[in-house]
């Protein structure tokens, strides 16, 4: 995502998230796992990614934003349990 309020200046704020494959998905990926241990395990619920973003010239205030949207239902729903 950019910040194009001055358009002779335009900033990076945020990067999109690196893919997450769930156990034995990746398109080809070889799979490094010894039978029965995992390194990291996390669990893709929704398919929902929120990332961050500074906001505001001076304040520099953090907001959320989904992968689309800047007002989802999942980053208002977020953004209530950080205020």
């Amino acid at each position: 995502m950019f910040n194009i309020t001055n358009p002779k200046n335009v900033q990076l704020v945020s990067l999109p998230l690196e893919k997450i494959f769930d156990y034995e998905e990746g398109f080809g990926q070889k799979q490094f796992h010894e039978h029965g241990r995992f390194g990291d395990k996390m669990e893709k619920m929704d398919g929902t990614l929120i990332s961050t973003f500074l906001h505001g010239r001076a304040s520099k205030e953090v907001r959320l934003k989904s992968k689309q949207s800047l007002t989802s239902n999942q980053v208002l729903e977020t953004m209530k349990l950080l205020v």
